[in-house]
């Protein structure tokens, strides 16, 4: 009954409707679609907490170099090169881990195609896992990475260019 319609100006005849396989599994990648959105957001907050990461390990090293500021600033260094130091030092860390992060992914996605990762195609509808690396999506988790890490590094420079020189010159003796 689902395939018979009645038209007045035709009578009585019989329908078919064709649905290509995209259709037929529009729930599947619906869900596959939102799962991709999620485990994105899922990575940015890596990234995120990653970069806060590189504060804390950036304002150890202002506080340890308290004394090397203050002489810097004693001998004429201007806070605006003081920042740059430590917004250098801090944006070589970020751009040594974006790069080894995006390394690692590239590897582990080339094998995970070289090897297959199998999967029930009586659950999933496909036998295995197909790898598709899209360099958009890496240079935009790749930028996302250094934004952040520009962001945490130029909070800690700030921190180093405004310390006070006679602050520092306290701890040299």
């Amino acid at each position: 009954s689902i395939l018979r319609f009645q038209d007045p100006e035709m009578g009585h005849r019989e329908s078919f409707k064709l649905i290509d396989w995209e259709e037929m599994n529009r729930h599947l990648f619906t869900t596959l679609m939102l799962q991709k959105v999620v485990l994105s957001i899922f990575f940015l907050i890596i990234i995120l907490v990653a970069s806060f990461n590189i504060v804390g390990s950036q304002v150890l090293i202002v506080h340890e170099k308290i004394a090397a500021i203050a002489i810097l600033r004693s001998m004429g260094a201007t806070r605006r090169v003081i920042r740059r130091v430590f917004l250098l030092q801090g944006m070589v860390i970020g751009v040594i881990g974006t790069a080894l992060g995006l390394l690692l992914g590239v590897v582990v996605c080339t094998q995970l195609d070289a090897l297959g990762f199998h999967l029930d195609p009586q659950i999933y509808l496909i036998s295995e896992l197909p790898v598709v690396m899209n360099p958009w999506e890496f240079a935009l988790t790749g930028a996302a990475a250094l934004f952040f890490c520009f962001l945490a590094s130029r909070y800690s420079a700030n921190r180093a260019a405004l310390r006070s020189p006679v602050e520092g010159l306290r701890y040299v003796a």
